[in-house]
């Protein structure tokens, strides 16, 4: 009997678009496994308790088909992405209050519509200024930046 219950977990995970966890554990090896999910196009972490450490350095593989990506309120201080980690990202939001900065690589990834941030310190707002108009500047693109509760 558990032998027919694995392929249909199996079926369920690579046809996985849609991610959540909320107050729950989180590490780099959870990561490794999500970026590994081939359809998963939104992923949100929210109130977890992060064993990733206060540099978030996503895995080589990254995530290739993610569109929507939200850390909210993990204890990450530094945030690192670029279009090789995440080539099809759209929208991204960060609620982190201990975050001092996100990821200079951010105009690399040229379907980034919108960085949504909230409750972080005013440096992630400065990169995040930085990053818009280097896109607008370098590669003839807009992008939306949103920011409200700045600390």
């Amino acid at each position: 009997m558990p032998q027919l219950v694995l392929p249909r977990l199996e079926a369920f995970l690579e046809n996985l678009k849609k991610l959540a966890f909320t107050n729950t554990q989180v590490n780099l090896e959870d990561l490794r496994i999500f970026g590994k999910l081939p359809k998963l196009e939104a992923l949100k972490l929210r109130f977890a308790s992060s064993s990733i450490g206060t540099k978030a350095e996503v895995v080589e593989e990254g995530f290739p088909r993610l569109k929507f990506f939200m850390l909210s309120r993990l204890n990450i201080r530094y945030w690192r992405a670029n279009s090789d980690i995440f080539p099809c990202l759209e929208r991204l939001f960060l609620v982190c209050m201990n975050m001092e900065s996100i990821s200079e690589d951010l105009p690399e990834i040229t379907t980034l519509q919108l960085i949504d941030i909230r409750m972080c310190e005013s440096s992630v707002v400065n990169f995040a200024k930085k990053i818009q108009q280097e896109i607008e500047n370098n590669y003839g693109g807009s992008i939306e930046v949103r920011f409200r509760y700045i600390l």
